[in-house]
């Protein structure tokens, strides 16, 4: 998989890199997975060239008992650290990923917020011909959306493309909402 700083991808041992990614790719698994029942309906994502790589998901409980409860989580690893640590002279052969998990229940009434907002977005799918910024890619970032049955998933490098400014401005949206949440 590239990464958002395709030149320094080699820098860090290639399983680091990838223990880091599967944390990233389901925060909802990570260290203490949700109890069971809680099933992911949104994960966003932003790794930023230089700092750190964090992701977002929403989950929610999806039994009668307790389907009001919904759960935001953020996983977050810390790059910069992880270059200053493996660049050590006392660096050890492997180590584990510097993560660190946030976890809050996240408000009902917000996400439905959050929803009504989304199904007012028109986002053309499908951009033929898109590559990689010229000059290299800053950052990466998207968001994937989960339904019963599939998953709807986007993501751009750097700015988002025209056709897709709006649901890039609704995610930060969204990000900033859960961030809220974290940091009661």
């Amino acid at each position: 998989m590239p990464t958002a700083d395709g030149a320094d991808a080699s820098a860090l041992p290639p399983e680091l890199t990838r223990q880091a990614l599967e944390a990233l790719e389901a925060p909802e698994l990570h260290a203490t997975p949700l109890p069971s029942g809680f099933a992911t309906l949104m994960r966003l994502w932003h790794y930023e060239e230089a700092g750190p790589w964090r992701a977002w998901s929403i989950s929610r409980r999806s039994s009668a008992i307790d389907s009001s409860v919904l759960l935001v989580r953020k996983v977050s690893w810390d790059r910069p650290a992880e270059y200053a640590r493996i660049a050590g002279p006392r660096a050890p052969a492997a180590l584990p990923p510097l993560l660190s998990l946030f976890e809050a229940r996240f408000p009902v009434e917000s996400w439905n917020s959050l929803l009504q907002e989304a199904t007012a977005l028109k986002v053309l799918p499908l951009l033929p011909g898109r590559e990689i910024p010229s000059g290299g890619a800053r950052e990466r970032l998207g968001l994937a959306y989960r339904l019963p049955t599939q998953t709807v998933s986007f993501e751009w490098w750097g700015a988002p493309p025209a056709e897709w400014r709006e649901l890039a401005e609704w995610s930060s949206r969204a990000l900033g909402a859960m961030e809220a949440w974290l940091q009661r």
